[in-house]
């Protein structure tokens, strides 16, 4: 068994050599020596282990390093686009300036000498213009140098993300040819399994087989056995017909003994002897089968040694195959533990496989990402040229509209000047019509006060009129909204009474009061009831008074007229408030109805009862 073993992992060895890697002479070793070797298996994980981590870590830091790319490419490529609008626009000031001056030169040929200190005047305006532009010119060089190595220095760096690339590649080919190896290796190892298992199958097979083959050997032998006591029975009866024969022939020669002394007797004792001679040719007899049962006894003899030596042996044929089977069980249960191990190394065999193929995974997804992103940067470079010459294009557009707007801006502010100009104008003669308007009014209140004095009418113009009678219909508007508030109000108070009634009959059924603080609470229902009367006269007095003519027409002589009269005395919404809320300095004339009327609600109630 073992030694089939050791050939059939010997042939996973060769076969697994002739690719000649590192990753296969690791795995053969552990295949050969499973025991011993551990230690390198957990040394080659370890070391796969980490290589998975240093892949983690290297993508890690190609993504933040294209990260970090990218946004310093988009930075330089905002800053060339700065420099860029820049060194446009001095280079547009600059011919503008050029421009200006060659048209200064030109006019100051025409025009002669008068202009010349105007035009020194613009040269020198011009020349610190220029020295400025100048500087400018060099900072923007100075940045755009800057850039221009920034750049640089990005290039450099995707470079370096290439050739990290490329390694990773060579890195992903090489765990490709691992990862085959490891392959072939799983399948000579389960070829080997097969056929260990085969062998294993095998050898139980002839192991039953014998077994049976002897135990069937043990039952005849045990057959013989039950035979052998069979005969051993016989042995025992014969012994002791024997041993009654032997008995039988001590007294049969005792008789005879007693014949030969008794020579003399008569008749009787020759039948007496005839008689002994009769059992002598008996005791010939016995003798004889005896001596036929003594052969049998010597040859049963012989055949129990005969079967206590194969019992012997039979013994001997058990101990050897018990041994055997102990042999048998223990080379199983080291196949067993070779197979198990088999499965271990299989199972490791293929964690490596799933960890080789997901950093594969992780690393052409890697290598996809940085070629798209090395193809993006490179549509990015012609997209920013492309977008750097339209941006030129577009800022020269917005350069001549400025140009045109600050033309027509001019003309704006020339026309809002002379507007505000206006406005102001306009202003100043409203503010004169209104002082004259002050003045006119002054001067016709004193006149009209004046005439008030002398007589009870006041002339008013046809304007005014119409102005007093507007206000007076609001003045109605408002009244009217007063009416109806205060009708709302005596409403709320109607309900109120009724729910103090409620309230008395409820307190009257439960508690059973007395008459005296019954006549109280109906002398306060009746003053809340001559308040609410009161106020009601007072409304309808005030619509009389505002549907008037001559309060609409004269307020002023009206109210002179209300106030010498006497008739009315004005009762607002605030006394009659007053009033409601009882306290004592309410006036005798309420106090006179109060007590005409309480005899009647005593009444009213008494009546009820």
């Amino acid at each position: 068994m073992g030694e089939r073993n050791l050939g059939g992992i010997g042939s996973v060895k060769a076969a697994i050599n002739k690719f000649g890697q590192k990753a296969t002479r690791n795995v053969s070793s552990q295949l050969d020596l499973p025991i011993i070797k551990s230690s390198w298996v957990v040394e080659d994980l370890h070391k796969s282990g980490r290589e998975l981590e240093l892949y983690k870590e290297s993508r890690i830091a190609s993504e933040t390093a294209m990260a970090k790319a990218e946004a310093e490419l988009s930075k330089a490529k905002k800053i060339v686009k700065e420099l860029t609008l820049l060194i446009e626009e001095s280079n547009q000031r600059l011919k503008s300036r050029k421009f200006d001056i060659e048209t200064v030169m030109k006019e100051s040929r025409i025009d002669g000498n008068g202009r010349y200190a105007q035009i020194v005047r613009e040269l020198e305006d011009v020349k610190q213009e220029l020295s400025k532009l100048k500087l400018d010119i060099a900072y923007v060089s100075r940045e755009k140098d800057v850039a221009e190595k920034e750049v640089m220095e990005l290039e450099i760096r995707m470079e370096e993300n290439l050739k990290l690339l490329e390694s990773l590649k060579l890195e992903v080919d090489a765990a490709n040819e691992e990862h085959v190896l490891v392959e072939l290796a799983k399948i000579e190892a389960l070829k080997e399994r097969k056929e260990v298992e085969e062998q294993r199958d095998r050898e139980k097979k002839e192991v039953f087989e014998s077994l049976d083959k002897r135990k069937k050997k043990i039952r005849e032998k045990m057959r013989e056995v039950e035979r052998s006591k069979g005969y051993e029975d016989e042995l025992a009866a014969t012994l002791l017909d024997i041993e009654m024969l032997e008995t039988q022939l001590k007294l049969v020669k005792e008789m005879e003994r007693r014949v030969q002394r008794d020579d003399s007797m008569s008749r009787s004792k020759n039948r007496a002897f005839e008689r002994g001679t009769d059992t002598l040719s008996v005791l010939k007899e016995v003798t004889e089968a005896t001596e036929g049962k003594k052969e049998k006894l010597a040859s049963i003899n012989a055949e129990l040694f005969c079967l206590v030596n194969t019992m012997d042996t039979l013994r001997q044929e058990l101990q050897k195959a018990k041994q055997e089977t102990a042999l048998f069980k223990k080379m199983i249960q080291k196949d067993d533990v070779k197979i198990e191990r088999l499965n271990t190394k299989l199972l490791m065999a293929k964690d490596k496989l799933e960890a080789v193929s997901v950093a594969e995974g992780r690393i052409s997804s890697l290598a996809d990402n940085l070629t798209t992103s090395f193809a993006k940067l490179k549509s990015d470079k012609e997209a920013a040229k492309k977008e750097e010459l339209n941006l030129k294009e577009a800022a020269r557009i917005i350069r001549d509209e400025i140009r045109k707007t600050e033309r027509g801006f001019g003309g704006k502010e020339k026309e809002f000047l002379s507007k505000l100009v206006e406005l102001e104008k306009a202003k100043h003669a409203e503010s004169l019509a209104l002082e004259k308007l002050e003045y006119m009014v002054e001067e016709t209140m004193e006149t009209r006060e004046m005439n008030s004095r002398r007589n009870s009418t006041i002339t008013i113009s046809r304007f005014e009129y119409e102005y007093l009678s507007g206000q007076a219909s609001h003045a109605e508007e408002t009244a009217e909204k007063k009416v109806e508030a205060a009708m709302a109000w005596v409403e709320a108070l109607k309900a109120s009474t009724k729910a103090i009634l409620i309230k008395t009959e409820t307190l009257k059924r439960e508690s059973g009061k007395t008459m005296v603080e019954v006549e109280r609470e109906s002398f306060r229902m009746q003053r809340s009831l001559s308040i609410k009367r009161l106020v009601q006269g007072e409304i309808q007095k005030f619509k009389e008074i505002s549907e008037d003519k001559g309060l609409i027409n004269s307020p002023r002589p009206v109210r002179r007229s209300v106030r010498l009269s006497g008739k009315f005395t004005p009762v607002q919404g605030g006394k009659s408030r007053r009033y409601s809320s009882g306290n004592q300095g309410t006036p005798s004339y309420f106090v006179i109805k109060k007590k005409k009327k309480i005899p009647n609600l005593v009444k009213f109630l008494s009546r009820r009862k």
